[in-house]
């Protein structure tokens, strides 16, 4: 659901890389992922905001959330960091700085003052 310009933008950005670069970073966030999320987690001391827009169905299809919708990524926040403050944007694409910049502010300002 982002805007047409910004996303063929970003996927021209992400074309630019050398294939080797790309499949580096790839691999890395997966094996982030797989081996250090959940004990990361746990050791943070901090208020931390959770803000998620869409998750990967069975397929591994993006799909985008609905209100009060769970995922398998916030039942592990939720186990990992029990304080966890989990907002959803409805109806929002994967990235909601840019496709709902005012809703997403408003979401951080109201964390941030309640810290």
């Amino acid at each position: 659901r982002s805007d047409p310009a910004i996303a063929a933008s970003v996927i021209a950005r992400a074309a630019d890389l050398p294939r080797s670069v790309g499949e580096r970073m790839l691999s890395d966030l997966q094996r982030s992922d797989v081996t250090r999320w959940t004990a990361s987690l746990a050791c943070l001391r901090v208020p931390v905001l959770a803000l998620q827009t869409t998750y990967s169905n069975e397929n591994r299809d993006r799909e985008t959330m609905k209100a009060g919708q769970n995922s398998q990524f916030l039942d592990m926040l939720r186990l990992a960091i029990p304080s966890v403050a989990i907002e959803i944007i409805p109806d929002t694409g994967h990235f909601p700085q840019l496709d709902e910049p005012s809703r997403t502010n408003a979401i951080l300002e109201r964390f941030i003052e309640g810290v």
